[in-house]
């Protein structure tokens, strides 16, 4: 009975994985990830990320180091960030050595506790900023527990040292036999690969398949390893004003670097999210091109399960739960939701057992409810712009006059 199960799972993730790494697939998911993110304005959150990984940049370099020394890999994981990074080596070495004066502060004396502390709720405060913007890629209102999000950061802050360390041991038992210049080559990207895959496992508030994130890692880390090649030719391009820009061309690398980096992963999430949902995004630009006469329709059919729903006395719906009932594409949905929501017809409810998804339940009543009252609400939805005094003596109600007749 189990290994019939294992089959059935092994045949399911097969076939899901040959049909997601097909290139059209890949090529329409990476397009989709990217209207998605501008969308999203989730440029947004790369800079306050950027602006919290500089001020954490030294206590998650102490916690990697503090992990790193105790599986006897702080070296290895040194000489990888300075081969990876395209910061110069001088700035680097100050980085590092003062990621290893802080670990030696809070290891004695008798700041030892608070430095402790400082570390923790240091990395955790951006831990939790990653969670929040992924949280706003699937429109997910509840954040983590408390002891959720520890044991997350946990494992995530364990999983990038024991990936280096499994690639360390992987080459030294190669190297014995055979001289594989290649696996040197591929280390940087299976080392990505192995811990994004992890990453997008961990972070967002609601379960993911494994497929889409093997698949969202490989595509992180192609772009973050190409990407570095490409900034430490910038790196020698910059330092060549370096009468204009001085010692301060280091901070703009670094900067740019940091951008970049927050970028591709927020891209990644983005990617994730469109692989996990393709079957639902078909119009991924959502109501932005649809006329208003459709938008009208599709509320008026969206409300209607809304009120069956209530009748029913069933439990309040999601986005997707809505789009499979009226097979609208989910981004359609989700904004006119929106609409129906700003517009107080329906209100939103969070349930822990809807994998923490918002749902949603109409909140007026619906009884006395009308079409054209839905059609005036949706009309008027938006800010009021007031005119100038000049206009006043128009009548915009008489639709049946000519533009002529109010020149």
């Amino acid at each position: 009975m189990l290994k019939v199960l294992i089959n059935k799972l092994n045949n399911k993730f097969l076939k899901n994985l040959m049909e997601d790494i097909r290139f059209s697939n890949i090529l329409q998911s990476a397009k989709g990830a990217l209207i998605n993110y501008k969308r999203s304005n989730s440029n947004l959150w790369v800079s306050s990320l950027c602006y919290f990984s500089i001020l954490g940049l030294i206590p998650i370099l102490a916690i990697i180091f503090s992990i790193g020394r105790w599986l006897n890999i702080d070296n290895y994981i040194i000489d990888n960030i300075i081969k990876n990074s395209p910061i110069d080596k001088y700035s680097l070495a100050f980085l590092i050595k003062t990621t290893q004066t802080l670990l030696d502060t809070t290891r004695n004396g008798v700041l030892a506790g608070f430095g402790f502390f400082f570390l923790g709720f240091s990395v955790l405060s951006l831990f939790s900023l990653i969670e929040k913007s992924f949280n706003s890629i699937w429109k997910i209102k509840t954040s983590k527990k408390f002891s959720k999000k520890v044991g997350d950061f946990l494992i995530i802050f364990t999983s990038f040292p024991l990936t280096l360390l499994s690639m360390n041991i992987l080459d030294k038992k190669i190297s014995l036999f055979y001289s594989f210049k290649i696996l040197n080559f591929l280390a940087p990207y299976l080392a990505l690969w192995a811990f994004f895959t992890i990453f997008y496992t961990v972070i967002p508030n609601i379960k993911i398949r494994l497929v889409d994130t093997i698949l969202s890692g490989l595509f992180v880390s192609i772009l973050l390893n190409q990407s570095n090649l490409i900034l430490v030719k910038l790196q020698f391009i910059i330092q060549g004003y370096g009468r204009v820009y001085g010692s301060f061309s280091i901070i703009l690398i670094f900067i740019i670097w940091l951008k970049i980096i927050w970028f591709i992963i927020l891209l990644g999430a983005h990617f994730t999210y469109i692989l996990q949902n393709k079957d639902f995004l078909k119009n991924i630009e959502g109501i932005k091109n649809i006329n208003f006469s459709s938008k009208y329709q599709i509320s008026i059919l969206i409300l209607k399960e809304f009120v069956v729903n209530f009748k029913n006395n069933e439990p309040p719906l999601t986005v997707r739960e809505i789009s499979e009932k009226t097979s609208f594409p989910m981004m359609i949905t989700q904004d006119i939701i929106y609409l129906l929501k700003d517009m107080e017809l329906i209100s939103e409810i969070s349930l822990e057992n809807s994998q923490y998804e918002s749902c949603y339940k109409i909140s007026y009543n619906f009884s006395s409810l009308t079409l054209r009252e839905v059609k005036n609400l949706l009309e008027k939805n938006g800010d009021t712009y007031n005119f100038s005094s000049d206009n006043e003596d128009i009548d915009f109600e008489n639709l049946d006059q000519k533009i002529v007749d109010i020149l």
